[in-house]
């Protein structure tokens, strides 16, 4: 009787946290069709900008998109490559582009005032600079540590953030910081991002709408609603002393994204968001680069969970919808968890009633779930359509309606590194060390990826398929239907076995 009772009350908790999210996705959508820009200053100030390049051996990308950066329309900007390169070909690639702008490298000793084993190369009139870094320390936030250094030393106060592969629209500039000079308030505004190289490939397609669909439904409906908007790693005009108030970016965290996100609201600032200026850039080329990114976003985050979630709830700065929402965030990838709970709940109550069938407990389950099994059904239909209609919205506003098809296996792809992700949060909760993963870059060009794939995975999830199989055809045996998970689950990890 009292297993009959725990597994009736998880089903109950695991759903309703599913449907938190469900209820997010949902909201999300409705609140996008609202979207309104956010104001603006008729004239901008003309302060100088800083573009910054983050790279670490991208040779294959860095150099072209550093020349797309000087098609930006705003006229005081500065491009900066802020490299950690060390394979040999990455920065005397993009020494050649500083020289060709009459670059110059600075003394040792004027370099050292920023970081003690770097080299800084500049133009005439800083309008095109070099800062590499002789190492790899902290990652990326390492590397946006002595950039924060070297403009709060120059009295740079506005800084737009691109990764190695991200080209801009030309007024990506004008447009951002007409809304970023009109708020005081405002830590920084994100900008779209979308993929030169979504045409790659069926898994590349589906891919970048999963990630399109953020930009195109998610963040338009927090904008309109006023609740946090993430910075998302790149792509990002930031107000420099923002960055400064609130600590500046932390080294070594693995999405710094999400953690400076968290601590730009804790601290009272704000952000927007413009969909209508865009930035060009690249999915992961395979499904196992996918994995290694996937793995390092979701560990990440789970740290962020793990260190803010207190002061999230505690804060004097939000509402307490801004305090779920943001929470939601911090939370996003640790719905796996939940997933596998609800798995090895399903594992035990099909096994209990399978092999005894007889059994009093058994029989009580079945009631208590039958009692609440037409609204119960209906609830988890309700949670798992949730991951595909932001995704159908987007491609109906798009008008790339030849997309459609793509929406279902977009879908089963991500679920189906449901053990990445739950992996991914183990390992956060209990400090495990990690290294950074950088996703190759292709520049839209067919390449062998050399990221190395376990065939232990391989194997987990054959294995998981067996077992889904397994669950739902007994479940039709007894109850003479299966579980709308079944629909997802089974196509989700045949995907798993069978994309990489």
């Amino acid at each position: 009787m009292t297993l009959a009772i725990i597994l009736v009350i998880l089903n109950i908790l695991l759903l309703g946290y599913f449907l938190y999210f469900a209820f997010y996705n949902y909201l999300y959508t409705i609140a996008s069709f609202f979207y309104k820009p956010p104001k603006r200053v008729e004239k901008l100030s003309g302060k100088r900008v800083a573009i910054v390049k983050v790279s670490f051996n991208e040779k294959t990308v860095l150099r072209k998109t550093l020349e797309n950066c000087e098609k930006i329309t705003y006229p005081n900007k500065m491009i900066i490559a802020a490299d950690d390169s060390n394979d040999g070909e990455t920065y005397p690639d993009i020494v050649e582009w500083v020289k060709e702008h009459n670059g110059k490298e600075l003394s040792e000793r004027q370099a050292k005032k920023y970081h003690p084993d770097c080299n800084i190369w500049s133009s005439p009139k800083k309008d095109f600079m070099i800062i590499h870094r002789n190492t790899n320390e902290g990652y990326k936030a390492g590397n946006m540590r002595l950039i924060q250094k070297y403009l709060r030393a120059n009295g740079v106060q506005y800084m737009y953030l691109l990764d190695a592969d991200w080209t801009p629209d030309p007024d990506v500039i004008d447009e951002a910081l007409a809304v970023l000079e009109a708020d005081e308030s405002l830590a920084f505004v994100q900008t779209r991002r979308e993929h030169y190289n979504r045409l790659q490939g069926v898994f590349q397609h589906a891919t970048s709408l999963s990630e399109e669909a953020g930009f195109e439904v998610e963040y338009p409906g927090r904008q309109v609603l006023g609740d946090p908007i993430l910075f998302t790693g790149c792509c990002t005009l930031f107000r420099v002393e923002a960055i400064e108030d609130v600590g500046g970016f932390r080294a070594g965290h693995l999405t710094e994204d999400i953690d400076l996100t968290n601590r730009f609201y804790l601290r009272g600032w704000t952000a927007a968001y413009l969909p209508y200026v865009s930035n060009q850039g690249e999915v992961a080329p395979s499904y196992r680069s996918l994995i290694k990114q996937q793995d390092r976003w979701a560990m990440g985050t789970a740290r962020t969970l793990k260190e803010f979630y207190r002061k999230v709830l505690k804060s004097v700065h939000l509402n307490w919808r801004q305090r779920i929402s943001l929470l939601r965030q911090n939370m996003y990838y640790s719905t796996a968890i939940a997933i596998e709970m609800s798995l090895f709940s399903a594992i035990i109550s099909v096994s209990w009633i399978a092999f005894f069938p007889e059994s009093y407990g058994a029989n009580l389950y079945l009631l208590y779930m039958g009692q609440i099994g037409t609204i119960y059904t209906l609830l988890i239909f309700i949670a798992l359509m949730s991951n595909f209609v932001p995704v159908l919205l987007a491609v109906i506003k798009r008008g790339h309606f030849k997309e459609i098809p793509y929406i279902l296996f977009t879908s089963w792809l991500f679920w189906s590194l449901l053990h990445t992700y739950f992996w991914a949060n183990i390992k956060a909760f209990f400090n495990f060390k990690t290294t950074w993963f950088k996703t190759p870059k292709t520049d839209g060009k067919k390449i062998v990826d050399t990221t190395a794939f376990s065939k232990r995975r391989l194997v987990l999830n054959g294995f998981t398929l067996a077992l889904f199989i397994g669950i739902y055809i007994t479940e039709f045996y007894i109850y003479g239907g299966v579980s709308p998970y079944a629909y997802f689950w089974i196509p989700a990890m045949t995907v798993g076995m069978f994309v990489a």
